[in-house]
């Protein structure tokens, strides 16, 4: 791709073809980034200035996104949400739909990575919301919806990466089918089947190693060895997985602290003493990890290590979910037959602070409409049916 691009480049500025130019330099841009990430940078950051003096606003907005899904493919996630930040307000303005969905999907995966999975949820229902089917935004929107909802142990994980992984083998690329995988490894590790955990990593990761993709290969072959395989670390391996296979989980934690990827961080505490484990558990109950706070919790019990907190107390069932008192307020409005400006009018917040929060109830419950949220809210008495009052506490 950067031998064609230069090319391109070379031919285009010998009769002085801007566009072109503008367009062979995004190429190389988004290709090199992943061989050098600060030239790569340069050269888009170059082609965006050409563009946008152009009014090529089709490759302002393909290179703005190229620039922050890839920079959070390279766990790049600061960098990436400036990108897609801006990438989403330049789509919106110029009515690209395509591009504000997609970027908006890869919005939803920073804040997974980031620990910020309220926002998460909003992000990935909203994509999954407007996107056309079939497209790689929903592949990228269910991997994070996947992902929160194995992390929260929230239903509904199963048949978001079931969704995923259809849509990422018919494209076939490395970009889809890795980080599928790999989310789908995640959630049998959890669910305890290792040998389901260890087949789905091995599934992508000889396409991770052809293309050397340092972070597909590393997350891919943690889940191999967390699983039970013993082959040694891969080259290429980015270094945190590589650190954390070698057993080195101080510096492993490090990296990730480094990365700001809190899940990540307590994940490779958990592997050290208890000291380290009880700060993993403390940032598993800030974060809303429950099945991982769970396992460990017992863990340290059952390793007589004395003092172990309780975690959060689940008193009500609107906790059960994970639900705010705010989405609570919005659900019961939402069964309440009202609609979102209606809600927007009673709370005295926005339209789109509403539809915000309702992705998020969304996705805490599990369901992908006004009526299923409205069906489980009953089942779980959060809400009134045929005109009875909540189920109390």
């Amino acid at each position: 791709s950067m031998a064609w691009a230069r090319k391109s480049l070379a031919l285009a500025e010998t009769v002085a073809d801007r566009r072109v130019m503008a367009g062979a330099r995004s190429v190389l841009g988004t290709a090199m980034m992943f061989v050098d990430y600060e030239a790569g940078c340069e050269h888009m950051v170059q082609a965006l200035a050409a563009a946008r003096e152009l009014g090529l606003h089709g490759l302002v907005a393909t290179t703005l996104g190229n620039l922050g899904s890839g920079s959070g493919e390279l766990y790049r996630f600061a960098a990436a949400e400036l990108w897609l930040r801006e990438n989403i307000a330049y789509a919106t303005s110029q009515e690209r739909d395509s591009s504000t969905h997609y970027a908006t999907a890869w919005m939803a995966l920073c804040d997974l990575h980031r620990g910020r999975w309220d926002d998460a949820a909003a992000h990935a229902s909203d994509a999954i919301a407007r996107a056309e089917s079939e497209s790689t935004t929903h592949v990228m929107a269910l991997i994070a919806l996947g992902r929160l909802r194995v992390r929260r142990g929230d239903p509904g994980a199963v048949d978001a990466l079931d969704r995923a992984l259809a849509l990422a083998n018919a494209s076939g690329t490395l970009q889809r089918l890795a980080p599928v995988r790999a989310a789908r490894a995640e959630a049998a590790f959890e669910q305890g089947d290792l040998v389901a955990a260890r087949r789905e990593a091995e599934a992508a990761l000889p396409l991770a190693l052809t293309k050397k993709h340092p972070w597909f290969i590393g997350e891919l072959a943690y889940w191999c060895w967390r699983s039970g395989g013993r082959q040694p670390t891969p080259d290429d391996c980015a270094a945190p997985y590589a650190l954390q296979i070698a057993g080195r989980w101080r510096e492993a934690a490090s990296v990730w602290a480094e990365l700001g990827c809190p899940y990540e961080q307590a994940r490779a505490l958990v592997d050290g003493d208890a000291a380290a484990q009880s700060e993993a558990l403390a940032m598993f109950d800030a974060l809303g990890a429950k099945p991982a706070a769970d396992a460990l919790r017992r863990r340290l019990r059952e390793a007589g290590v004395r003092g172990v907190t309780r975690g959060a107390r689940r008193a009500t069932r609107e906790q059960a979910f994970g639900l705010t008192s705010r989405e609570l307020e919005v659900l019961q409005l939402l069964c309440g037959g009202l609609r979102n400006a209606e809600i927007a009018t009673r709370l005295h917040r926005s339209v789109r602070t509403v539809d915000h929060h309702l992705a998020a109830v969304f996705a805490k419950l599990g369901v992908d409409s006004r009526l299923e949220a409205i069906q489980a809210a009953e089942r779980a008495g959060l809400a009134a049916k045929n005109g009875q009052a909540p189920v109390p506490n």
